[in-house]
């Protein structure tokens, strides 16, 4: 049978590409026309205009014409074509959302300040994973400046607080990664940082108890957070048998095992050695890391400290 033939206002009819842009694509070799009349019109079958439909498909995700002209006379891999916008597009996509990221949190400022921002967040924003690791760790070192910390324990912190943040970032993860870098940046809070860590540590220190802030205390609050997980309340009998390991532990820590006054000192230090900044620090960490939302040692701790502070209430 004859095949039915268009001429190029046809074909842009049916097919609601504009002639010019047919024609242009006919004039490049994407779209050669079946026939051209002896009047010089340019003829299109239906396989041409199925043709059409599929440069289309192929400029839609933005897969260069030239591209499109080898993969139409099969002069290349039309997996390898993909493979390579897919590539394209997964850049493009980290870009928007960088920009995202950036925009909103600048908003977030305010007038006064959002430009201000993002002229010192931008670059903040494009670091890769060693380079962020490297931002964290210059700047918490700085809170660690005279802190007789035990080096086994600053090991474990290094690999929970700094090492393996992820290459690529979600929207989510660039969100909380600018905030993070701008918490560290933040020179009060590094001081009180600074100022925790030499009271915690030097207590530590003068009771020989630095080798015992780890597994321990890990443990217990662990086992806290189960028992709140249970249904346990910090006061009833496992809260209060867990509370009383806990206060044994530090007491140990501390020196003061047979010291009646220690669980109100314990938890006097407790109250002036909190800082929300430093529980946001890790709410950060875990959306980079892709944590659980909530950290069984921070939820377990919480609860032990709400168990002690009804004991030393109730004392």
């Amino acid at each position: 049978m004859k095949q039915r033939l268009y001429k190029i206002g046809e074909l842009a009819e049916l097919s609601g590409v504009p002639t010019k842009t047919i024609r242009f694509y006919s004039d490049i070799g994407a779209l050669p026309p079946t026939r051209v009349s002896a009047a010089g019109y340019r003829l299109y079958s239906d396989t041409d205009r199925g043709r059409l439909a599929l440069i289309r498909t192929l400029r839609d995700i933005d897969i260069p014409l030239p591209r499109i002209i080898d993969l139409l006379h099969s002069r290349g891999s039309v997996t390898a074509a993909l493979t390579l916008q897919l590539a394209a597009v997964e850049v493009e996509l980290r870009t928007v959302r960088r920009q995202h990221a950036l925009l909103k949190a600048a908003l977030d400022k305010g007038e006064a300040a959002a430009l201000a921002y993002l002229d010192q967040a931008r670059t903040i924003a494009k670091l890769g994973a060693l380079e962020r690791q490297q931002f964290l760790s210059d700047h918490l070192e700085r809170a660690f400046d005279g802190v007789p910390v035990d080096e086994a324990w600053k090991a474990r912190f290094w690999q929970g607080a700094v090492l393996d943040l992820p290459e690529e970032l979600t929207e989510a993860q660039l969100a909380a990664w600018l905030e993070l870098a701008e918490l560290v940046s933040d020179e009060d809070f590094l001081r009180r940082l600074n100022e925790m860590g030499r009271e915690s540590w030097g207590a530590a220190r003068a009771q020989d108890g630095a080798a015992d802030r780890g597994g321990d205390s890990q443990r217990i609050y662990f086992e806290a957070d189960e028992a709140r997980r249970a249904g346990h309340t910090p006061h009833d009998a496992r809260g209060e048998q867990l509370v009383d390991a806990y206060v044994r532990q530090q007491a140990r820590v501390a020196g003061r095992l047979d010291d009646p006054g220690f669980p109100a000192d314990l938890l006097a230090t407790i109250e002036r050695n909190t800082d929300p900044r430093a529980a946001r620090y890790w709410e950060l960490i875990a959306v980079l890391k892709g944590w659980p939302a909530e950290s069984p040692i921070a939820t377990g701790h919480n609860w032990l400290v709400e168990g002690l502070r009804w004991r030393v209430a109730h004392a």
